[in-house]
């Protein structure tokens, strides 16, 4: 199963969800994840991303952000998003009916993941853990 990943910057949240989740399957190609953003520049991962990630043993230092475009939906099987905004902008798109809001998808909550950009490294590690946890839940759909 294709899961994309998506959040704004496509440098802090998005990646981290891609990172995390392919760690969990690297030695086989059943699920694989990649991350986008609705406002990708080609930026490298944030700083306090690198580092929280690194807590972790992975390494996101050469991950560049990249901009959502109609291939990365068709590639997708799943796409999970990190807020609303980014739902409704895909969903206006390209229509369809595998896109959700992660925390909607795994606890059927509609709660965003808030972007820690510019903030602390705790905030980053909040994220990080916040993360994991819907990580861990999604396992156990898929």
């Amino acid at each position: 199963m294709n899961i994309l990943f998506v959040c704004t910057g496509n440098t802090c949240r998005s990646p981290m969800a891609e990172y995390l989740f392919n760690s969990y399957f690297k030695e086989t190609a059943i699920h694989r994840a990649k991350s986008v953003g609705t406002g990708a520049h080609g930026d490298y991962p944030s700083k306090n991303s690198i580092l929280v990630m690194s807590e972790d043993g992975i390494d996101i230092t050469r991950h560049i952000s990249k901009q959502i475009d109609k291939e990365d939906i068709e590639w997708a099987d799943l796409i999970l998003t990190m807020g609303y905004s980014h739902l409704e902008l895909i969903r206006q798109y390209l229509p369809n009916d595998k896109t959700f809001m992660f925390y909607d998808y795994v606890d059927k909550e509609k709660i965003e993941i808030m972007d820690p950009y510019g903030s602390g490294l705790e905030v980053y590690r909040e994220t990080k853990e916040e993360i994991k946890e819907l990580i861990k839940k999604l396992l156990k759909i898929l």
